[in-house]
């Protein structure tokens, strides 16, 4: 894409959008120079592609970083409570079942807060939530 300036003898930026990325490519001219300036924009593009696409890491998911992190009972305490402030009911059961994941799966928490699995599973589903239950985890 290129991007003239309404200055001097109309100068020309090139830039180039890949995803969410917008890249200024750093050449740009007048209108005397501006195929040789085309021509390295575009070997620019495609050297900054390849380059990407090479140190690209692989994508890698947030939730064993993030279980490992809730082992920690206050870090769990503060998630909780951040989900909680927030609102989103989704969100929260997101949230319970990062923690009882953390903390051993949702049979260790029922045992810890002497409850039945069952009683624990009933407590995050979203239709019939019931508080008391939800407190003692």
């Amino acid at each position: 894409m290129t991007f003239e300036i309404g200055w001097g003898p109309g100068y020309r930026v090139y830039f180039a959008r890949t995803g969410t990325v917008l890249l200024l490519l750093l050449c740009g001219g007048d209108k005397t120079t501006q195929q040789k300036d085309i021509e390295h924009a575009k070997a620019y593009f495609q050297d900054y592609k390849n380059r990407a696409e090479k140190s690209r890491p692989p994508s890698v998911p947030y939730e064993p970083w993030l279980i490992e992190r809730l082992k920690n009972p206050e870090a769990a305490a503060s998630y909780l409570e951040a989900a909680i402030e927030d609102g989103d009911q989704a969100g929260l059961m997101l949230a319970l079942r990062h923690v009882a994941q953390a903390q051993g799966g949702v049979s260790a928490v029922a045992r810890r807060a002497k409850l039945t699995r069952e009683a624990t599973y009933s407590t995050r589903r979203p239709l019939r939530p019931r508080l008391p239950s939800r407190k003692k985890l």
